[in-house]
């Protein structure tokens, strides 16, 4: 005689060798225990996650779109983030973070930014300062350095040549 399983979610029953399980619901009495959901429901309800390889409530998982991955939100935190522009999910190592705090892609970066001429900070353009001089740009504190006309008490630091 076949033996039968209920659906944890639907709950209808399926023969028990087509049933998947998961011990990711609570512990019963502290003990974890397998439910069994039918094929349709399991996948409704878990997803793989690419980067740690472990089974996630799919409410617990974001979607990479460039990558056609899920991950976990743990591993999401971990080693990805969201574009302050175009609000794509984007790998870490591909992370632009601007001196107001904010992160950007590789590809919403340099639209709006650009990095000072001297200390080499990622600022917003609105907020650069063109030296023709030098023919950079600089942040506000690195463009005051820059200046050519210098307050009184300014004091130049000195070269020695030996």
């Amino acid at each position: 005689m076949n033996k039968t399983r209920k659906c944890r979610k639907c709950e209808e029953k399926y023969p028990a060798d087509v049933m998947l399980a998961s011990n990711k619901d609570l512990p019963v009495n502290g003990t974890l225990k397998a439910y069994y959901y039918c094929e349709d429901c399991y996948y409704d309800t878990f997803e793989h996650c690419a980067y740690c390889d472990d089974t996630h409530y799919t409410d617990d998982t974001r979607y990479i779109e460039y990558m056609d991955e899920t991950v976990c939100d743990g591993c999401f935190s971990e080693h990805y983030f969201i574009c302050k522009d175009c609000q794509n999910s984007t790998n870490n190592s591909h992370r632009y973070e601007t001196v107001d705090g904010y992160w950007y892609c590789e590809d919403c970066i340099w639209d709006n930014h650009s990095k000072c001429g001297n200390c080499c900070d990622i600022i917003h353009h609105e907020d650069l300062h063109y030296d023709s001089a030098t023919d950079e740009h600089y942040c506000d504190s690195c463009y005051s350095e820059q200046s050519i006309i210098k307050s009184y008490s300014y004091r130049p630091t000195p070269i020695f040549h030996t």
